[in-house]
């Protein structure tokens, strides 16, 4: 089924969990909310500023660029087409992202912190998938957000952006 509607909120401490599609114009999801997109079925993810997302069952694609301010939960695929998904929304609420056995198709960008040691970019391009780990041993010096994108194929060049010249690799790329 499908619920489309003009609007929607939810307030602190609220959740919804979808089966079918959910189409909405505006959105507000204040803090401490959950959206959860757990149909079997392939669903649409509407283009909004999420505080927890949930995404399992099937394939998922998204209707925009996706910013999810606390919590990711990819328990299955979230293909973003050429839309992106930011995860946090600051260097002091920089997200959390937890893969139980779903990929990001498209780009990603994550915030970090001065104090982040390790960023992990769980990544697909639909039909083969990497996970790419940046390791900070002694943390940055600056934050900010770091974008990641599955790219097939082999490529060359040097410099930024920076490439990982196996049979696939990911772009990475300073904003």
């Amino acid at each position: 089924f499908t619920l489309a509607v003009d609007s929607i909120s939810l307030g602190t401490g609220s959740s919804i969990i979808a089966q079918g599609n959910l189409i909405f114009n505006k959105s507000n999801f204040e803090d401490s909310t959950s959206v959860q997109f757990v149909g079997t079925n392939s669903q649409l993810v509407p283009a909004a500023s999420y505080f927890n997302l949930t995404v399992g069952l099937s394939t998922k694609t998204t209707t925009g660029n996706l910013i999810i301010r606390n919590s990711l939960n990819l328990a299955s695929n979230l293909d973003l087409g050429q839309n992106n998904l930011t995860l946090g929304i600051s260097a002091t609420q920089n997200g959390t992202l937890t893969q139980n056995g779903g990929w990001i198709i498209g780009s990603l960008s994550r915030w970090c912190a001065t104090n982040t040691t390790n960023l992990f970019f769980p990544l697909s391009n639909g039909n083969s998938s990497k996970a790419a780990t940046i390791e900070f041993p002694s943390g940055i010096s600056s934050p900010g957000v770091i974008s990641f994108k599955f790219l097939p194929g082999k490529t060359t060049g040097t410099g930024l952006p920076l490439f990982d010249f196996t049979s696939t690799f990911v772009l990475i790329n300073k904003l």
